[in-house]
């Protein structure tokens, strides 16, 4: 980031610093440009979401495989199936924080 951005996103309101581009933000207010618009850092936020959602149906197909192949393998079908946990739940931090821009983006629009 350049010293412009820096500055812009140190003058803006903390509750809008996380998630928010400095491109989107108006320097002289700090507000948002486009607060109703679908904004890039959601837009790969939810990318990230269903990239992390296949990840953990794949790995939970990979644990059902491991068990019908090698029944005798039970720490291999283990480790599957936290990776498989541990995606998922990657994938829900995501969702939250993507439902989380969402409203504060309706919030500042309503202001």
């Amino acid at each position: 980031m350049g010293w412009r951005s820096q500055t812009v996103m140190n003058r803006m309101p903390r509750n809008l610093s996380y998630g928010v581009l400095s491109s989107d933000v108006n320097p002289q207010s700090g507000t948002l440009t486009y607060p109703n618009r679908f904004s890039r850092s959601r837009c790969l936020l939810l990318i990230r979401f269903f990239i992390l959602l296949a990840l953990a149906a794949t790995m939970f197909q990979v644990a059902m495989l491991i068990r019908r192949l090698f029944p005798s393998e039970p720490l291999i079908l283990s480790a599957a199936l936290v990776f498989s946990v541990l995606f998922l739940i990657g994938a829900s931090m995501d969702f939250l924080r993507i439902l989380r821009l969402r409203s504060e983006a309706r919030m500042t629009e309503t202001r």
